[in-house]
């Protein structure tokens, strides 16, 4: 039995933390692996299966270039001395911070890398003169934990791991970089039944409304659609602090009728089922959950291309990566495969079957295998 610590700041909306619950409710679910969630805050936006065993611990973390670091850990340190993990399996940077503040001993650390992590950054001289000297700080101070911890990484995607591999340039980091795709729950939004090209076609979209998710570019779209005087309604399911703006340029651009921003749904599943097309326009994605998501439901991908997601958009077989940031690409794929419904389904049908290879009792079985490994890796290194 390995028992395996995983801690992330909160369980917030986001696909950090949706991966984070479906990894730990697998885990929950095993006779080989015994599991604890440990959150920083009791911000829970999910809502949590009954198997699943989570404590909130009372932590303050403050790093400062002045080197005056406040992070209060002796709840942290209660947990560890209860559960005794053999793993600590950590998310985001501020889980980093508590998790690596001080070492316990004979345990395995794994760092899930979820995004190209900022406090990871090579010196950048464009930004502003405080920031670079808090993220070089904060490198410097995270990097020297991880080699006197021998930290072990989960990277998501190859333009994580490249993001790795150059941070960790001429360090013995860059060897310690396992490269695991995300994973989703494919029976919750997976769809049977036969995707058709309907007269009015539903577009639909996912994500939070900040400005990197660039859903603006999806009102362009819209606005082309109704000017080539084409039967279609776009749902916009997230919410953030774009969406005054974008409430704007809905009546600016006259698409009250057709674009609707719904805000943070609970049956995500649902809407996705009824949609005809799914449209991403984030700049930068790290990988792209929200992409299998509908993939799974039989829905063709149309996206700008944001680095991440490039491992899982396969052009004219699932869906298509787009390199432009305006709207007229987008509109052409889509008056293309409205044209040809055969080539829709071959495509609907291709992107079900590629989603379920990404399914998440596949994931968790690769992931405990690497824990497995690790673990007798460590058990070697005690009795030497």
């Amino acid at each position: 039995m390995i028992r395996v610590l995983h801690i992330i700041p909160t369980l917030n909306k986001g696909g950090a933390e949706r991966l984070t619950i479906d990894i730990c409710k697998n885990l929950a679910d095993r006779k080989d692996v015994e599991v604890q969630l440990v959150l920083m805050t009791n911000d829970i936006k999910y809502e949590l299966p009954a198997t699943l065993s989570y404590v909130v611990t009372d932590t303050k973390i403050n790093l400062s270039i002045w080197k005056k670091n406040k992070i209060s850990s002796s709840h942290f340190d209660d947990i560890i001395r209860s559960f005794k993990p053999d793993i600590i399996h950590s998310h985001l940077f501020e889980a980093e911070v508590l998790s690596r503040y001080k070492p316990y001993p004979n345990i395995v650390y794994i760092t899930h890398v979820h995004d190209n992590i900022t406090q990871l950054e090579n010196f950048f001289f464009y930004k502003p003169y405080k920031k670079k000297l808090l993220n070089r700080y904060e490198k410097h101070w995270i990097t020297k934990k991880y080699r006197k911890f021998n930290n072990q990484f989960i990277s998501i995607s190859k333009n994580t791991t490249h993001f790795l591999k150059t941070s960790f340039r001429n360090n013995k980091l860059s060897d310690a970089i396992f490269e695991l795709s995300n994973a989703i729950d494919f029976e919750q939004f997976y769809f049977a039944g036969e995707k058709k090209i309907t007269p009015k076609i539903r577009l639909i979209a996912v994500g939070s409304l900040v400005e990197k998710k660039n859903q603006q570019l999806l009102l362009l779209i819209a606005a082309l659609l109704k000017v080539k005087e084409i039967d279609f309604e776009m749902q916009i399911l997230g919410d953030g602090p774009k969406r005054p703006f974008l409430e704007k340029e809905i009546i600016k651009l006259g698409l009250i009728n057709q674009v609707h921003l719904l805000g943070n749904v609970h049956d995500v599943p649902s809407f996705l089922r009824q949609a005809t097309f799914f449209i991403h326009t984030a700049l930068y994605e790290p990988f792209g959950l929200v992409l299998l998501e509908a993939m799974a439901a039989g829905l063709p991908v149309i996206s700008l291309d944001g680095k991440g997601n490039r491992d899982i958009i396969l052009n004219g077989k699932n869906g298509f990566l787009l390199q432009e940031n305006e709207p007229t690409m987008f509109v052409s794929k889509i008056i293309d495969l409205m044209n040809d419904g055969e080539k829709y389904q071959l495509i609907s049908q291709y992107a079900r079957s590629f989603a379920e290879n990404y399914d998440i009792k596949k994931y968790v079985e690769k992931l405990v295998e690497y824990y497995k490994l690790l673990y007798l890796e460590q058990n070697k290194l005690r009795k030497v």
